[in-house]
């Protein structure tokens, strides 16, 4: 393990599970942790559903990679909040983005997402 200014880092165990194409998909429990790998070349809408609907624990994180040529956006329905610096939107093939419960009907999304004048924007946490 690398350490840094000892700390060690240590991977994160994550599911893979990959997404074929569909013009929409609704987030499930199952995927709270998982990296979800987008196959299609459909633009794609995915939904984040309210806890209402599926008890989603708090900090809960979903990964969404871009690895075809459809890009997917997430909404939220039902009261749901989507709070992102950028477009909702993964930016281009190989693109990363991650949603994250930050509140009680609150997620924010972060990661390689597309900024409204079309260009890739990394955010990279320190």
């Amino acid at each position: 393990m690398a350490k840094i200014s000892g700390v060690e880092l240590k991977p994160i165990q994550s599911k893979s599970e990959t997404i074929s194409s569909r013009s929409t998909y609704a987030f499930t429990i199952n995927d709270a942790g998982k990296h979800l790998r987008y196959t299609g070349t459909l633009n794609s809408f995915w939904e984040i559903v309210p806890t209402s609907n599926i008890a989603w624990a708090d900090d809960t994180v979903i990964s969404i990679e871009q690895a075809s040529t459809g890009q997917v956006t997430i909404t939220g329905k039902n009261g749901v909040t989507i709070s992102s610096s950028t477009s909702p939107s993964t930016s281009a093939l190989g693109s990363v983005i991650h949603v994250k419960k930050v509140g009680a009907e609150e997620w924010v999304i972060y990661g390689d997402a597309l900024d409204e004048s079309n260009m890739a924007m990394i955010i990279a946490l320190s």
